[in-house]
């Protein structure tokens, strides 16, 4: 009798477990529903008719919810706010099913036609947003956000910005104000079509951030601009094409500039940029304002690929692969990095330097070519190394001994076909193998494994290199599918089905770090957790409850208060 109690005891206890991981676990999330001309309760059947009804603080999702949007065009008349959060680890998504278009109609909305300030742990998945009449999508003062897989037409200003909520005096407030921010795999098309102030992305005052993957076309003013403050992130695997300013001589692809902010290691490896008025730009603008101890130090170029830019609005000095410049009063740069990368055909210069304050930039082991004037154009600088790059004609040296100059070579790299815009490397390339010293990337563009041979190659590409997990071969000087992580930064793992009633549990943060380079100081980190698993797994003890759903809670409920009753008797009896 008492080993019956006792297994019984055994079985509550167990069940008592189960139950507690049940009400405590991810799976208990619900999801809520939106839908063009709904009036209902938010349920599948009873959809809510607007997201703003989903996203207000009244509104009874939770952290951890999905909020799925039908398929349909919602037309916004005002800008929709966000004024809940979810919480550390258990976002809220906002998904939006496969034809959801968003249309900003109020010419008076003055922020984000979708507005995220102060809050914390968003998912924002799958939207098009047309013609907003400012901002696309606005967050200010935000933590744990992640916008990916949207497309953002024809905004009035930048697609998406994120900005500071606290502005302070006198244009001067504190730094960072975002943490953790990620912009994936989007595409932003025809940004600042009307002069709008800010960038296709503008990213402002924020520590911890990934833009990557991201399509920037067509677009009328800088493509992508990390400033003011921003730290500890990486800009990679976007592609920027037909990207010009309104304003002549300002258009640049991606723009990192600290006004005056401290902006420091930023990974900024694997882009695109072609077709446009200028590749890279650094610069700390407003650096001299009085009180401020703005500088751009600690950051990393690398397996970058570059061409054809051109001056499109004629303002005498764009049309360059990169450029470190800067006009009046201080600019402090310092300890950057340019490495690995391939310019081609830009129209006036490869990479030209024009800052009497930068110091410590090193430039080796890229491939610049048959750019219309220098391919390294150095007019002013504090201290310059130009070393083991492959060049079609001599670094140009304005600064004297300020430039140290060593070991590179005026020859042709041998691509496959600058024509077709192939820039991979053929047999006999004088880049083959020839990559020396420390700053040399672990993968080239295409996301493969270096060196291939007895050292790395110079440049972008490696020749002979197989393919790794993390990363696509691209081809044509295309960016390759499915690379975004890099490798080593492979994304978490689903969640697995548990035994013994258990539910699954969730997929752990994927391995290594975003950043596939020898020097850079540790990865940004793999991929977001995986889901949880969305069953318990098998039965135990003939149990069908299903730990993963509120219905399979209640019937563990039941089953441990039977338990209970069945011991009482037990003893009862003895």
């Amino acid at each position: 009798m008492d080993s019956t109690i006792e297994r019984v005891r055994r079985n509550v206890m167990a069940a008592t477990a189960v139950l507690t991981l049940a009400w405590s676990s991810p799976t208990w999330a619900a999801s809520y529903y939106v839908a063009s001309g709904g009036t209902g309760d938010g349920s599948a059947a009873n959809p809510w008719g607007s997201i703003q009804t989903a996203v207000a603080t009244s509104s009874p999702v939770q952290a951890g919810d999905t909020i799925v949007v039908k398929a349909g065009t919602y037309s916004l008349a005002s800008a929709i706010n966000f004024q809940k959060s979810g919480a550390v680890g258990n976002p809220i998504t906002l998904l939006a099913e496969a034809g959801v278009i968003l249309g900003a109609t109020a010419s008076t909305v003055d922020s984000g036609s979708l507005q995220l300030t102060n809050v914390h742990d968003w998912v924002i998945d799958g939207f098009r947003l047309n013609e907003a009449p400012r901002y696309g999508i606005a967050l200010a003062g935000c933590t744990n956000i992640t916008l990916q897989n949207l497309y953002v037409y024809h905004a009035q200003a930048s697609g998406i910005i994120v900005e500071v909520s606290n502005w302070g005096t006198d244009d001067i407030y504190p730094v960072p104000q975002n943490w953790n921010i990620k912009i994936l795999d989007s595409t932003i098309d025809s940004a600042n079509w009307n002069q709008g102030d800010n960038e296709a992305i503008s990213l402002w005052a924020t520590d911890g951030f990934e833009i990557g993957g991201n399509l920037v076309e067509h677009c009328r003013h800088e493509g992508i601009d990390v400033k003011t403050g921003a730290r500890n992130g990486s800009v990679h695997h976007n592609t920027i094409i037909d990207d010009y300013d309104l304003w002549p001589g300002t258009g640049m692809g991606v723009y990192v500039d600290a006004w005056h902010y401290e902006t420091y290691n930023i990974d900024i490896y694997q882009n695109v940029i072609h077709d446009s008025e200028e590749g890279f730009e650094v610069q700390c603008e407003d650096c001299n304002k009085a009180g401020t101890t703005g500088s751009v130090h600690d950051i990393r170029y690398f397996n970058n690929l570059v061409y054809h830019n051109t001056d499109i609005q004629s303002s005498g000095w764009k049309g360059r692969a990169m450029s470190f410049f800067s006009s009046d009063g201080s600019h402090p740069v310092h300890d950057i990095h340019v490495f690995n990368n391939t310019f081609v055909g830009n129209q006036r210069l490869g990479i030209h330097v024009d800052n009497p304050d930068i110091k410590n930039l090193f430039i080796r082991n890229n491939i610049i070519v048959s750019n219309g004037g220098a391919d390294i154009q150095v007019d002013r600088a504090g201290s310059v190394t130009v070393e083991n790059n492959i060049l079609s004609k001599a670094v140009s040296n304005g600064i004297g001994s300020a430039l140290t100059a060593s070991g590179n070579t005026v020859a042709d790299p041998l691509f496959i076909n600058a024509t077709t815009n192939d820039y991979h490397l053929q047999s006999g390339s004088p880049a083959i193998d020839k990559a020396a010293g420390t700053d040399v990337a672990t993968v080239d563009f295409d996301g493969r494994a270096r060196p291939a041979g007895a050292a790395s190659d110079i440049g972008a590409f490696e020749y002979g290199a197989v393919a790794i997990d993390g990363g696509a071969t691209g081809t044509g000087g295309v960016v390759g599918t499915g690379g975004r992580l890099g490798p080593g930064g492979t994304s978490g793992s689903g969640g697995t089905s548990g035994s013994g009633a258990t539910a699954g549990t969730n997929g752990g943060p994927g391995s290594g770090g975003a950043t596939p380079e020898a020097t850079a100081a540790g990865g940004s980190g793999g991929a977001a957790p995986g889901d949880a698993g969305s069953d318990a797994g098998s039965k135990s003890s003939g149990c069908s409850c299903n730990t993963g759903t509120r219905r399979g809670s209640y019937c563990l409920l039941s089953l441990v208060m039977a338990l209970s009753l069945a011991a009482r008797r037990k003893r009862a009896l003895g």
